[in-house]
């Protein structure tokens, strides 16, 4: 994932994001489901705690099903936070997260880089350093926030509907425009009053090209000066632990919830909670298109070959729950509308040896494993 939102959807991409789009709303209506549900990132799912979760949290290893990236598990985020609190000042903050960049994100890192060059020796505190560039982030949040909505490519679109659809949407963008100067501008908001429009099936796509142009919009955990303006007015404290709290391992239901996702073992996979709180219930397929730097295809079946490999290997307690591959990939296929398969390997089960007596690895395979709240 690059510091800089992704450039994929621009004028040549449009019809391909929003068809697909406007495809999985299709299909939703079909099922008699509201067609709202897609695509949303305001909702954040509640998430209940389970033993099938606890499996998933300790037998999965450190690396995200979605990016491969190293998470941390609450237990050692908690860890970190104990002996951050100690940390008063930027120079010892720096000192001690420097242990811990290879679990930042990339605009994390550009942040921390920032206020390392910053630090004045201790005498400043992190907010302090954010504080003092805060109005040039501002201006700069507010250069890129007009480029996009005042654009061709927004006038291009917003020109081609029709009707009532089109003063609607100028409005919603007038609005933006104002509320950008006053503060008050939520890019979550302005994609969900698109999202939200009631109208025919070809302002429909339409729209949906404009909220994959619109989805740009800078966000915090992506953007530097977006992080810059949200956390500056933020303690010390809560500044340097965002540095890492984005790196912390949670279980995404890959058919969420608010869709009638299922609390089990077969839905789970261990996500870096970044993504799990910025895809919330949007259909997983389009939150890949949207975000092609992940590279969640290509990385969901890395997730699986490895719980493959580990099983064949006597590796892992996985064995001992056979399905949950063929299980997790049909929910993937079912999630995607078959736009994401991933390929299952066969798992041959490791046989006796000569003796007649079983392998060590075989042994391992009914072992029992204890799990804390």
């Amino acid at each position: 994932m690059k510091v800089l939102l992704n450039s994929y959807v621009g004028t040549d991409g449009f019809g391909k994001v929003s068809k697909h789009i406007s495809t999985k709303r299709n299909n939703i209506n079909a099922e008699g489901k509201n067609s709202k549900e897609i695509p949303s990132l305001c909702y954040r799912p509640i998430f209940k705690a389970n033993f099938d979760a606890n499996f998933i949290i300790s037998q999965t290893g450190n690396l995200c099903a979605y990016s491969r990236k190293p998470m941390l598990t609450n237990y050692e985020l908690r860890s970190i936070y104990a002996k951050l609190v100690k940390k008063t000042n930027s120079q010892s903050a720096v000192n001690f997260l420097n242990e811990y960049t290879q679990y930042m994100q990339d605009v994390e890192l550009e942040v921390f880089d920032f206020l390392k060059k910053y630090t004045e020796g201790g005498k400043k505190n992190f907010s302090d350093i954010l504080n003092d560039k805060k109005v040039d982030s501002i201006n700069n949040l507010r250069l890129v926030q007009n480029k996009i909505l005042d654009s061709a490519e927004t006038d291009n679109i917003i020109n081609s509907l029709d009707g009532h659809s089109r003063d609607y949407v100028e409005q919603i963008r007038e609005n933006a425009i104002y509320r950008i100067y006053d503060g008050s501008f939520s890019r979550r908001d302005v994609l969900k009053q698109i999202e939200n429009i009631e109208t025919n099936k070809e302002n429909r796509e339409k729209l949906d090209e404009l909220y994959c142009l619109w989805y740009k919009l800078p966000r915090s955990f992506m953007n530097f000066d977006a992080f810059v303006v949200k956390y500056s007015d933020m303690s010390h404290k809560i500044i340097a632990q965002r540095l890492i709290s984005m790196s912390e391992k949670t279980v995404e239901h890959i058919i969420p919830t608010a869709r009638g996702g299922e609390d089990k073992l077969s839905n789970f996979a261990p996500v870096l909670k970044l993504y799990n709180n910025d895809r919330g219930d949007m259909p997983l397929d389009i939150y890949d298109i949207l975000n092609p730097s992940i590279g969640i295809k290509q990385n969901l079946q890395k997730y699986i070959d490895k719980i493959s490999n580990d099983m064949m290997n006597g590796k892992s307690l996985f064995s001992t729950k056979k399905q949950y591959i063929k299980e997790f990939s049909k929910n993937v296929k079912e999630e995607t509308s078959g736009n994401i398969i991933l390929k299952n390997k066969k798992i041959k089960p490791k046989t006796a040896d000569k003796t007649g007596k079983l392998t060590s690895s075989q042994k391992g395979k009914n072992r029992y494993i204890s799990y804390h709240r």
